[in-house]
């Protein structure tokens, strides 16, 4: 049965590796050139989802853990059990992240993506949530006093998601890696540029981390690299460019002094955007898109 296959798969793969989905074909189709034809793969659904038997949260941190996975899955809240995994509900990075802000928003504490990966249950997660609570790793009042009102912070180890450890290389090596993410968008006709270059600049100055630039400075002999926010309003020119050389509007940052975020119009008629990795990830397009679309018809942000 499918569910002996990933009992199987369990004892043999890492979790976070292991199918969410199992069909059983006779053969795969192939297409006239022989490779894998995957739109006549059979398509999934909600019930080919193998999950574990319901088990309703009992502490108070497994009932919030539950309501949160209800709202990122989009999933009704009674059929998730402590025993739900978030790699069989179809969790993945951008998801992650979600949970880990909304955790750390809660319970003043840090979650790593590897504390997901490596404790998918929700039973599981919760212990991790408990113990952080009541040991040393717990983000102090006093920490967090600390850094209010400043504009100037030490790199954290969320860079450690990218090609290089965090703490082991200096600001000249960092602005070294091409960490450009793209998005392009179809845009109306109607689309007025004016008033989307101002949304844009809305956005950036609500957002400090869109503000924000790389540089080093050196404390007690070694060399530490901070995020530091520009003072003032940040301004962006929309960039304009044809079929013949929008390949140009993708090239790399200069993050001791750049803004880290560009836009372009491809004969306006086409949205680019493009935002350095360091400072941004999949989700941050996601509220970026919402907030200007939001803006651009008059709408009100909340705070």
């Amino acid at each position: 049965s499918n569910k002996n296959i990933r009992k199987y798969l369990n004892e043999k793969l890492p979790r976070y590796i292991i199918p969410n989905y199992y069909i059983r074909i006779n053969e795969l189709p192939l297409s006239s050139t022989g490779k894998l034809n995957r739109r006549e793969l059979p398509k999934v659904n909600k019930e080919d989802l193998i999950t574990e038997a319901y088990v309703a949260p009992e502490s108070d941190i497994e009932k919030v853990i539950c309501k949160i996975y209800s709202e990122i899955f989009n999933i009704p809240e009674n059929e998730i059990g402590i025993m739900s995994d978030f790699y069989q509900l179809g969790g993945d990075s951008f998801k992650a992240i979600r949970i880990i802000a909304k955790i750390k928003k809660l319970y003043n504490i840090k979650i790593s993506m590897k504390d997901i990966m490596y404790h998918s249950l929700i039973k599981e997660l919760a212990e991790i949530i408990k113990y952080r609570k009541t040991s040393k790793k717990r983000i102090e009042n006093h920490i967090v006093r600390k850094y209010r009102n400043r504009n100037k912070f030490p790199i954290t180890s969320i860079l450690s998601n990218l090609p290089y450890n965090a703490y082991s290389f200096d600001l000249k090596t960092l602005n070294e890696y091409s960490s450009n993410m793209v998005m392009c968008y179809r845009l109306p006709d109607n689309i007025q540029i004016k008033k989307l270059e101002e949304a844009f600049n809305i956005i950036i100055n609500r957002h400090e981390i869109l503000k924000s630039f790389f540089t080093e400075k050196e404390m007690n002999g070694e060399k530490k690299i901070y995020i530091k926010i520009r003072e003032g309003i940040a301004k962006i020119k929309i960039e304009h460019y044809n079929e013949d050389n929008f390949n140009q509007f993708i090239r790399p940052f200069d993050i001791t002094k750049d803004l880290l975020i560009r836009v372009g119009l491809v004969n306006q008629s086409v949205l680019m955007i493009d935002m350095d990795h360091r400072i941004s990830d999949g989700y941050s397009f996601g509220i970026l898109i919402k907030e200007l679309n939001i803006i651009y018809d008059n709408g009100k942000l909340e705070e």
